[in-house]
This record gives structure tokens, sequence and C-alpha cells, in this order.
């Protein structure tokens, strides 16, 4: 059986309402957090245990890897390694000076 189709306006500061029969049939409550997903021309809303705020570090995360990712496929092979190498230095770097800060206290 099809599920049926709902239409919803966008407000003018790009909000839409999901509707309370959609809301009651997948267990949605205030607050609940949610992920929205581009796949295509269409956006798909999946419902999370997380917290917001960890769902949208995670996309974050996320789209930095696809941004990189892009960005690494037109650069030389080169220079993305000499990135990669600075990148992995200043970790090493941050990583050391954490932790002897922590022992002098």
């Amino acid at each position: 059986m099809t599920a049926p189709v709902i239409s919803v306006t966008i407000s003018k500061d790009g909000k839409i309402a999901i509707p309370k029969k959609l809301r009651k049939a997948l267990s949605l409550s205030n607050g609940q957090a949610v992920v929205l997903r581009r796949q295509g021309q269409k956006i798909l809303i999946e419902k999370t245990s997380q917290s917001p705020r960890r769902a949208r570090a995670e996309a974050l995360v996320r789209q930095a890897k696809i941004n990189a990712a892009s960005k690494a496929i037109s650069l030389e092979p080169d220079i993305v390694w000499a990135q990669y190498d600075a990148a992995a230095v200043a970790l090493r770097k941050a990583l050391r000076t954490n932790r002897t800060s922590k022992r002098k206290r």
C-alpha cells in the first residue's frame, strides 16, 4: 500500500510544518531531533535519537569530508599529500601541547 501524499507550504522564513497525522504515525514529538538529507531532488527527514547539537555536528563533519574529497580531486596529488602532511603535523603538535598542559596542573 502506498503512503498518502501530504502537501505542505514553506513559510516565509523557510519552515515547514509536519502534519499531526504524520507526526503521530512516526512518533515524533516536540523538540525531537531529526536529520535532513538531500537525495537528488528529494529531502529525506529521518528520526534520530541523538541530541540536535550532536546530529548537527555530525552533519557538518560529513559535509566537510565531502568538500575535502571534492577539493582533493581537483588538486595535483603532490599538493594533496603536502596538505595532508601539514594537517598531520599540526594535529600531532596540538595533541602534544594538550598532554603537556595537563601534566603541569
